[in-house]
């Protein structure tokens, strides 16, 4: 018999449904490599951050210098997408959401 009780919202952070993270390719827009870096190492710290290679926030903002390229991804989508995961990740470690201005990724 399974529990269909309804997850209480320590078990569950908000926007929990995963979105992939497909992004358009820009003629000037963020290097590829390293938006899928830093948001898959995000995505898996939020789906188990008591295994290896998690991610703390204050990492997570640290890393989102991404360089703008040619061929990029979208930068708007981009931060869209960082910002929702910045969100979770900061849920899932106990911290307040949300934040200073300097949270959004900026070119190098």
């Amino acid at each position: 018999m399974t529990d269909s009780s309804p997850a209480t919202p320590a078990e569950n952070p908000p926007d929990t449904a995963e979105a992939p993270l497909d992004f358009d390719v820009v003629l000037r827009g963020y290097d590829r490599a390293q938006v899928m870096s830093l948001l898959e190492t995000m995505q898996r710290s939020i789906a188990e951050p008591a295994t290896g290679g998690a991610i703390t926030p204050a990492q997570a903002r640290e890393g989102a210098g991404f360089d703008v390229v040619l061929r990029g991804y979208d930068r708007a989508q981009v931060h869209t997408a960082y910002e929702r995961l910045l969100n979770r990740l900061a849920h899932v470690h106990g911290e307040a959401v949300g934040g200073p201005e300097g949270e959004k990724p900026a070119p190098n």
